[in-house]
This record gives structure tokens, sequence and C-alpha cells, in this order.
């Protein structure tokens, strides 16, 4: 029961992130900046995780702990910079559909990747004929969506 709750959130997150790039890019319109409704955006889902963090966060803040982490934590936030720019700029070019079916595939082979090697401390999931024809599907999908949109 579980498992069927945890896929029902994140569907749901699915479908909320999906109303992200439309809703800054109006912002981005309105401000007449990219980057300036990106500052914004990503600062309201800073003060909101801070927020969240006061009220149910079990940890402290230990500055220590922060300078052990490995350098490459920071990936984590590089790439929601990346999503938040990408969906106000690129996301109203390509039409919502075709930008989020390709970043979904990018999300397929990128995490096949870490699967497969083990990076990041992730289990080692090795490379399959299964994963490689559902990886081939989502490249189809891709395809068809794009195409779809120029049809009459």
């Amino acid at each position: 029961m579980l498992q069927i709750a945890y896929l029902v959130i994140a569907v749901s997150v699915g479908i909320l992130l999906s109303l992200q790039p439309a809703v800054n890019a109006v912002m981005a319109k309105g401000l007449g900046s990219a980057l300036l409704a990106s500052v914004f955006s990503i600062t309201v889902s800073f003060l909101l995780i801070c927020i969240t963090w006061q009220l149910i966060g079990k940890s402290q803040l230990e500055l220590a702990k922060i300078t052990q982490l490995p350098w490459w934590v920071v990936i984590g936030g590089v790439a929601g910079v990346c999503i938040v720019l990408a969906g106000i700029m690129i996301a109203p070019q390509l039409g919502l559909a075709l930008f989020f079916v390709c970043m979904i595939a990018g999300q397929l082979f990128g995490s096949t990747l870490i699967d497969h090697y083990g990076a990041f401390d992730a289990a080692v999931r090795p490379i399959n004929t299964m994963k490689v024809a559902g990886l081939l599907l989502v490249l189809a999908g891709a395809a068809l969506v794009e195409f779809g949109s120029h049809s009459p």
C-alpha cells in the first residue's frame, strides 16, 4: 500500500513539475528577463525549503559536515538551476510536451548510466537488453511528439 502512495505522489509531483515552465515563462515575460524570473523562482523554492526544514527537519546545520561532503554534491544545486532556466528559456520554444519528453529521455539515459556504474553511491543495476529497448522506445516517443506537433 505504501508503494502505491509513493507512486501517486510521484505522478502528482510530475504533474506539478509540468506547470513550472509555463508559469515561469509567464513570469519571465512579465519581468522582461528569464534570469530574473529564475532568481525569483529559486528564491521562493529556497524560502519554502527553509520553512519546511524548520517545521519538520530533525537535523541541525553543522558547517563541519558540509566541508566533509564530496565536491560533486553541488551538482544537485547546479541541476536545479539548469532545470529552471531550461524550463523558462527552452520549453516555450519547443512546446511543453516535447520539452518534457526530451527531459524524461535525458533523465532515463542518465539514470541508466548511474545505475549501471553505481555512480554516486547508487546500487549497481547493469544495463540489459530490456532497458535498452525501453530507452529506444522513449526516443521513439520523443520523435513522435516532435513530428506530431508539425502535423495539420
